[in-house]
């Protein structure tokens, strides 16, 4: 049935046939809900079926992972089913091959890790979802540079039967899916027992034979994933005679022996001798330089000293300089006076320095450790994103120009400082790049080389987080230090019980009540990571900590409410909660909390007190608007049909979008809410 021009569902505008892929046609169509181009796809193996795919498409819609596209929804009409889901802007990788028929490691290194990402998401959801197509053309590339796997085969997660698939592609598909495995079996058998072949292919027939029947599973979209990073680094589609394949060492291309052994490895004809899963093959990935039996070694920076000598002339000129550099002393001293307050008081907690500031400027302007401790009191008060503003311009700015900057420990310090507060802001790249520069000014300070360690860890660089880690630790960084890095690189591999072995000994070992703090917030983290079967680990762990450091700490606090409310212990979040309130300011993030935690214990009325509160205190933020529409719409929900009133939900959503719009902000909740707010309009609930 053609299908251009017909509307599906009653919102599925179909624009244009897309291509046919192996498990279905896909269209492009407008969704009149969302307002936007989403794809459809018509599933040629799947009708409706008696128990229905709802409930198995329920769960995909719930996957969220950055190199997938999202499922929005599932239909059956004249009993055919399809599926919605995101429309991925950009060219698939075979569209880019015709212009660019192989590309450098580096790049495909890069794709690999996010494809291997893809996969070790869905390898591990419940039920495991196979892609079972995986090749250039089921591959964007984004405009951004990134790539994301689509077409993923939907039929196969949604029957459960993974014991054949339909949708095949010579070259990139195994041995156990590709289905003229009958033929050449019987071929190469045949050959073989005519001593024709070797005995490489005496071992592939085995294989095959033991394959035959086998079905399909993780170690299947390893196969294919293979072959396509064979493909994008040879420019050579493989064969689909399998056993003529051989190392991609054999190629002349370049290639390290690591990223060889990983792409070998992963086309083994040999389920049982591939990477088993998604999960293993990002691991390897992740620590490629190991297999490469080698470390590259990063330049260190060396500082050169350049001897000066200086000639006095005439005792008249040392007279007159000697007035000079008396004078000088007496500023140096009173400056270096100044400069010390401003460091207590930041040591004492007090980073109101402003007027000491202009103080020691007025004294000294050209010097520019004034600058470095306004940019120490910015970041210590939590104010990141001035700090960077300020910190960049100090360093960068024509106005200034002022500044002295031959004082490389400063200029080192800055940018490390302004490196953290990037962190801080999850904007690792940015980190990395302020603590190289301040690597580039001081080369020995082992903190730097720590800092960035994370920060690579943070960013998925598990070989340079590696490297510049073992440049801490030549540099003397501390065994405390050492091992939260530890952790963090390990955090970093999804090796989260080590992680916190690596944060409890850096706990013990600590002296420093910053480090102590510091992996305190980490084990957290990494307790949240774990989910929900480590609810009971975690909440023990925190009981422990608390009163660890004289004070409560708040983001303890506020994590063992989560806990709870992760436990449906409403209860004991709420108390938790209240002990955060009563310690002072409430973020917008608490009086949120505080709220969802009423609403799942039925107590609406307290949800929307500390709603309203949150509005008073944050009318500016469109998070206060956009949480109590979504207060408003449960709140109606429970209600009958006859007694609900959307009037208020309206009311919020609408200064919640005005303000969002505004903030230029891009927040995957006001999506949600947009979308639940469409939907209401197109059941006629508001206007």
């Amino acid at each position: 049935m053609e299908l251009i021009g017909k509307v599906l569902a009653k919102r599925y505008t179909i624009v244009e046939k897309l291509g046919h892929g192996g498990y279905g046609d896909v269209y492009r169509a407008f969704d009149a809900n969302l307002q936007l181009d989403v794809v459809v796809k018509k599933l040629k193996d799947l009708k409706e079926s008696e128990n229905g795919g709802r409930e198995e498409v329920d769960v995909l819609k719930q996957l969220h992972q950055e190199n997938l596209p999202t499922v929005f929804d599932f239909f059956v009409e004249d009993g055919q089913a399809y599926t919605v889901m995101s429309l991925i802007p950009g060219q698939d990788l075979e569209e880019v091959r015709e212009k660019y028929p192989r590309f450098n490691q580096k790049q495909v290194l890069y794709w690999a890790k996010q494809l291997a990402r893809a996969l070790a998401y869905l390898h591990t959801r419940k039920p495991s979802i196979i892609h079972s197509d995986i090749k250039p053309s089921n591959i964007m590339l984004k405009p951004d540079g990134d790539v994301c796997l689509i077409d993923f085969n939907i039929s196969l997660a949604i029957t459960g039967d993974y014991s054949y698939a339909s949708g095949t592609s010579k070259g990139f598909s195994p041995p156990e899916q590709y289905p003229d495995f009958g033929f050449y079996l019987e071929k190469t058998g045949a050959q073989l027992y005519n001593n024709e072949y070797d005995d490489r292919t005496s071992q592939a027939v085995t294989i095959m034979r033991k394959t035959i029947g086998s079905g399909i599973d993780e170690r299947s979209d390893i196969y294919s994933l293979g072959a396509t990073l064979y493909t994008l680094i040879t420019g050579e589609k493989p064969s689909s005679h399998y056993w003529n394949n051989g190392s991609i060492l054999d190629k002349n291309i370049s290639i390290s022996p690591g990223f060889a052994h990983i792409i070998d490895k992963m086309m083994q004809l040999d389920p049982d001798d591939r990477y088993q899963n998604g999960v293993e093959l990002l691991d390897a990935l992740d620590n490629i330089i190991e297999l490469d039996d080698r470390f590259i070694e990063l330049k260190r920076k060396r500082r050169g000293h350049r001897a000066i000598t200086f000639l006095m002339f005439a005792t008249s000129a040392c007279l007159m300089v000697s007035g000079y550099f008396i004078r000088k002393r007496e500023l140096d001293t009173e400056y270096n006076s100044v400069i010390n307050e401003i460091r207590d008081n930041i040591g004492n907690g007090d980073y109101d320095i402003d007027s000491l500031l202009d103080e020691a400027q007025s004294i000294l302007p050209k010097r520019i450790d004034a600058y470095e401790a306004k940019v120490e009191s910015l970041y210590k008060s939590g104010n990141y994103n001035e700090c960077i503003s300020y910190g960049t311009d100090a360093i960068d700015s024509p106005k200034y120009d002022v500044i002295t900057k031959d004082d490389k420990d400063s200029l080192g310090n800055m940018f490390y400082i302004v490196g953290n507060a990037y962190y801080e802001n999850e904007d690792y790249s940015s980190a990395i790049a302020n603590f190289q520069k301040a690597i580039e000014y001081n080369a020995t300070n082992p903190l730097f080389y720590r800092d960035i360690s994370i920060s690579e860890a943070k960013n998925g660089n598990t070989e340079d987080a590696i490297t510049y880690l073992n440049y801490a630790v030549d540099h003397g960084l501390e065994e405390d230090s050492i091992q939260m890095a530890k952790g963090e690189i390990e955090f970093s591999k999804s090796n989260y019980d080590l992680a916190i072995e690596s944060f409890e000994r850096a706990f013990e070992l600590s002296t420093d009540d910053s480090v102590k703090r510091r992996d305190m917030v980490l084990e957290i983290n990494t307790y949240k990571k774990m989910g929900n079967e480590s609810l009971d680990k975690a909440i023990e762990f925190m009981k422990n900590r608390e009163g660890e450091f004289g004070d409560s700490s708040p983001y303890l606090i506020e994590s063992m409410a989560d806990m709870y409310a992760r436990k449906g212990d409403y209860q004991n979040a709420a108390t938790y909660l209240a002990k955060l309130k009563n310690m002072g300011d409430i973020s917008l993030r608490t009086y949120s909390n505080i709220a969802i935690v009423y609403q799942n214990m039925g107590d609406m009325s307290n949800a929307k007190k500390y709603l309203n509160e949150m509005i008073d205190a944050y009318p500016n933020e469109y998070e206060s608007y956009m949480r109590y529409a979504m207060f408003e719409a449960d709140e109606q929900s429970r209600l009958p049909n006859e007694s609900r009133n959307y009037s208020d939900f309206a009311k919020y959503y609408n200064k919640a979008v005005e303000l969002y719009q505004n903030a230029k902000a891009d927040d995957v909740e006001m999506k949600k809410l947009s979308s639940m707010a469409e939907q209401l309009k197109s059941g006629g609930w508001f206007k």
